[in-house]
């Protein structure tokens, strides 16, 4: 499995996190702004991450995540489990989201980081 992002921590980290925990080889293709313009028009939705396996590819960071977490079995066993760890990522999403906003702090990040702080406690 190849996983394109830039080079930079972003949407991909969880992608990156899910194969180092596994201990499962995959390429980490770290892609450089010079580089991005000739490779956007390729890429499933024209951003990055993606994922390609078996000449495929796969993007959004989300479904790359759910994909990589079963095929890795890091998704949790029924269908129960597998919705705790999709509202788990979701969850981070938000925050991310939240700490993002922090750039140009809004009550709407300030509330969307105190809810999600009292429920990581």
């Amino acid at each position: 499995m190849v996983a394109y992002n830039g080079n930079v921590a972003g949407r991909a980290e969880l992608i990156r996190l899910l194969f180092i925990v596994s201990e499962t080889l995959f390429t980490d293709s770290r892609i450089e702004p010079a580089q991005w313009p000739a490779l956007k028009a390729n890429t499933t939705w024209g951003s990055l991450p993606y994922l390609e396996v078996d000449g495929k590819t796969l993007g959004q960071s989300n479904a790359i995540i759910f994909y990589v977490s079963n095929q890795l079995g890091l998704g949790g066993e029924g269908e129960w489990n597998r919705a705790i760890v999709q509202s788990i990522v979701f969850a981070t999403n938000d925050i991310k989201d939240g700490l993002s906003q922090l750039c140009v702090e809004t009550p709407y990040s300030r509330y969307i980081l105190a809810f999600y702080f009292v429920k990581l406690k």
